[in-house]
């Protein structure tokens, strides 16, 4: 079940704005908290019980600025606007609980995908809500949706209206909901996790940390740590404070050469590492970021680089 669909705008895939003024388009990562509960009593759609009590975190990839397909006063409705939907599960101990369905959805994995889209609601004298959905169809057998849906329950959820509207971030309570539609052959339905917000985020650099926690903003992101070119064949894991490894070292004051004088001709030049990127892999392997040999390679290379010259 898609709630676009639901509206009776399901028949708009494919449709564009005419006339549209060019807009840039950003990806950026939403990131949604909370815990799951039982359904109401009076709850359209039956529930999975085995997720009661468990706190969830959801995650989807917006494409922000996607010209809409409808932009009126009351709701606004996108299209192509969602490349993957992720959603986790933890239990009190904060350890990952595996759910008997999948919980990780692309536009490259998703099989015959038929749509993804993003609808905003602010009708007067209703409730708030925007859904992000992802639909795929063979056309003969099996239909799939899968829909994040969060709803307003006092205070607003949605922070601008202007162009492409923009969620409220912070320790927002609202209704959430987590949907999965399948029908294979003309069997099946649809089954909805039901939850309470206690926060929502994004993540601009879309390092998997949201911007309340990040402490590096826009992160170096790059696959693995070098130093001036020298690579370390140590992946450039992020912390969870929202810092690469290469963030944590590009933070380090350079350490001053040493001075000249009247020895220098009988003296080395030589300037190595600083205190600061000495520290560096000692904290992060005694932290469990990176392994000791990992630390060992950080090092060699950054010694490495120096002693080159390149550092």
């Amino acid at each position: 079940m898609s709630v676009v669909r639901k509206l009776g705008f399901g028949l708009l895939t494919g449709l564009v704005s005419l006339g549209a003024a060019a807009q840039v388009v950003d990806e950026t990562r939403v990131i949604i908290t909370g815990e799951i509960v039982p359904a109401a009593i009076d709850a359209e759609y039956p529930d999975f019980p085995v997720l009661h009590g468990l706190k969830f975190k959801a995650m989807a990839t917006e494409l922000r600025g996607t010209p809409a397909v409808f932009d009126f006063p009351e709701f606004k409705l996108y299209e192509g606007s969602v490349v993957d939907m992720e959603i986790e599960f933890y239990d009190d101990n904060g350890d990952v609980v595996t759910p008997p369905f999948p919980t990780f959805f692309s536009v490259d994995t998703l099989p015959n995908l038929e749509s993804t889209s993003t609808f905003y609601q602010f009708l007067q004298g209703f409730p708030e809500f925007y859904s992000l959905s992802m639909k795929s169809d063979d056309l003969v057998s099996r239909e799939f949706d899968v829909d994040f849906i969060v709803q307003q329950i006092e205070e607003s959820i949605i922070a601008s209206r202007t162009g492409y509207p923009t969620a409220a971030i912070g320790p927002i309570v609202a209704n959430f909901e987590f949907a999965i539609n399948e029908v294979i052959n003309q069997e099946g339905g649809l089954t909805v996790a039901y939850g309470i917000t206690d926060y929502i985020d994004v993540d601009t650099d879309m390092d998997g940390v949201g911007d309340a926690l990040d402490t590096c903003a826009f992160s170096d992101a790059r696959t693995t740590v070098s130093f001036d070119g020298l690579e370390s064949g140590v992946d450039n894991y992020t912390t969870d404070n929202g810092c690469t490894i290469m963030d944590l070292y590009a933070a380090c004051e350079p350490q001053e050469e040493e001075r000249y004088s009247r020895f220098s001709r009988f003296q080395p030049r030589y300037s190595g590492p600083s205190y600061c990127e000495k520290q560096v892999s000692y904290t992060l392997a005694e932290q469990g970021v990176i392994t000791f040999q990992e630390a060992r390679m950080l090092r060699d290379t950054l010694y490495l680089s120096k002693r080159s010259g390149r550092g």
